[in-house]
């Protein structure tokens, strides 16, 4: 071999080397794009005119306070699922149980409050919790408004006691035939998605984060579970429900 095939030769190699990097690089910026991507939803909520439902977890609070918010719509939540799992979150773990409720209105009187279900539950951790009511044979009855609370006593300033509470409202709907001919086809990735686009928050909620328990280590799902909470002004908790299940 000549010094001027030589050469060439090293052109050649010089170049399918700088594409094999382009090509690599390039393949790098479509999978975090496509990570990206796969992390945007949008949550729909159905317009009702009703007032504010939710009651705590949507204010700002002074750094390391104790903070306390049920995981739901502003309004009240709806869902498909007779028994659906309720999510609220901590960012701190009390000596002292927590009380969850769940009641209803009854139909022929405004008044009058129908326990469902009432459990003092002890946190061993921070972060998003979870109540299955399947796991309580809880079921709930379509077109009702329930009402849920999570709460907790915390030692308050100057030696005195505070008690943290949270209130959220649950509705269980009739899905479409629309909704349920997607469901019938549709992959567990694409869940969240079609939930949210459907105002289904307890739904699109409990899809989400058990696509994270399957997949803990895949950070677009992490990112669409944030998205949802930043969407119905639950942003403080964002990072709180990043670092767990």
């Amino acid at each position: 071999m000549n010094i001027k095939q030589l050469a060439l030769s090293s052109v050649f190699l010089l170049t399918l080397t700088n594409f094999s990097i382009f090509e690599s690089a390039s393949t790098v910026w479509v999978s975090a794009a496509h990570a990206a991507q796969d992390s945007l939803i949008s949550f729909k909520p159905p317009v009702t005119g009703k007032p504010t439902r939710r009651v705590g977890g949507g204010t700002r609070s002074a750094q390391n306070s104790p903070a306390l918010a049920v995981l739901t719509t502003e309004q009240t939540g709806l869902t498909i699922s007779s028994s659906p799992t309720l999510y609220w979150a901590s960012n701190q773990v009390s000596s002292q149980p927590v009380k969850i409720s769940i009641i209803y209105t009854l139909p022929e009187s405004k008044d009058m409050m129908q326990p469902v279900f009432e459990a003092d539950i002890t946190m061993g951790k921070t972060g998003i919790q979870a109540l299955p009511l399947s796991h309580n044979a809880i079921e709930l009855q379509t077109d009702i408004e329930y009402q849920w609370s999570v709460s907790v006593k915390n030692p308050g300033m100057e030696g005195t006691e505070q008690t943290l509470i949270s209130r959220g409202t649950i509705k269980r709907v009739a899905p479409s035939a629309s909704l349920q001919q997607l469901l019938q086809t549709a992959k567990p990735r694409d869940l969240p998605e079609i939930y949210a686009d459907h105002g289904l928050w307890y739904d699109a909620f409990a899809a989400v984060s058990q696509l994270i328990a399957e997949h803990p280590d895949d950070p677009a799902l992490r990112e669409m579970r944030a998205s949802l909470l930043s969407q119905v002004g639950l942003k403080q908790f964002v990072q709180l429900t990043q670092q767990t299940g």
